[in-house]
């Protein structure tokens, strides 16, 4: 018990560290679906906004409300391919057809402040389809039960 307490006490101590004291938002979603990271901020007519997957990693995309531009960009190694959208009045993120390779941290910056994203991608799991198997024969009859997995 002492153990898990300080083991949780230890990493919440190192998180904080890494992230400066902000917090991070922990976001979930199956693979396939479409996840959105709000920057919850209230943001201003000339705000440049910056996603990032990782912290200080590479650039995913761009808001820049004064002028009117969103860059959108594919990552360094082309994962998020036509699968990222960013909106120019929310500041926020959307990341369309997840993998579970998109699970990881994302970063907002917006006026200096910066928000980390902890996204996990949870795999579809396999549904078990379970039949029965009957037969019969003149002096006996036997079942058997059969599970397969369908996605």
């Amino acid at each position: 018990m002492f153990h898990t307490f300080a083991f949780c006490c230890l990493c919440c101590c190192c998180l904080v560290g890494v992230f400066g004291g902000d917090a991070v938002k922990s976001v979930s979603v199956m693979e396939g679906d479409s996840v959105t990271l709000n920057s919850d901020t209230e943001l201003k007519d000339d705000d440049l906004i910056e996603w990032r997957f990782g912290t200080n990693g590479p650039l995913l995309a761009r808001i820049n409300r004064e002028l009117d531009e969103i860059f959108i960009s594919n990552g360094t190694d082309g994962r998020f391919r036509d699968r990222l959208k960013a909106d120019d009045q929310t500041g926020s993120l959307t990341i369309m057809n997840t993998r579970t390779t998109d699970s990881g941290l994302y970063e907002v910056t917006i006026r200096g402040s910066k928000t980390t994203f902890n996204v996990t991608v949870y795999a579809r799991l396999p549904v078990p389809v379970i039949n029965r198997n009957c037969s019969s024969s003149s002096s006996s009859s036997s079942c058997s039960l059969v599970c397969s997995s369908t996605i």
